[in-house]
């Protein structure tokens, strides 16, 4: 009888250690800058340092469709509009399901004489059904940092 109970302990130990649990992403509620659209909801915070900033999220699909391909860059304006830095980031896993996030980092390398005014953001991104003929969709918006 003690062999048996040992035996089923030992299935269900190793059984749950073979279990899968999902990524824990950081809710998109907890960081301080948003913004949405109908295709992509993206969530940011700013981290600005002597060599650059790094403006790391979450983006969300929020279209009716399989995304891929999605590139983010970010580029740094100071109060004139003027240029400061520009990162980019593409995405991993290529493609995005309908309703899924995936995280980001933009490293921005610049020299910072002055603290950034405002955030341009550019993403690109590809629907999946139309495979290598379809066209990239595009947006611009700008952010505070």
């Amino acid at each position: 009888m003690h062999a048996k109970h040992l035996l089923l302990a030992l299935m269900l130990f190793l059984t749950a250690g073979c279990a899968q649990t999902a990524v824990s992403l950081r809710p998109a509620e907890t960081y301080p800058n948003s913004y949405e659209f109908f295709d992509f909801a993206f969530s940011w915070k700013t981290t600005i340092g002597p060599d650059g900033a790094t403006i790391d999220g979450v983006a969300e699909n929020r279209t009716y469709y399989y995304i891929r391909d999605l590139e983010l860059t970010a580029t740094l304006l100071d109060e004139g509009g003027t240029p400061i830095g520009t990162g980019s980031f593409l995405f991993f896993p290529n493609q995005l399901a309908i309703g899924e996030r995936a995280d980001f980092s933009i490293p921005v390398r610049a020299v910072m004489t002055a603290k950034p005014k405002t955030i341009r953001f550019f993403y690109r991104y590809y629907l999946s059904e139309e495979r290598m003929s379809g066209i990239s969709r595009f947006h611009t918006f700008y952010g505070s940092p």
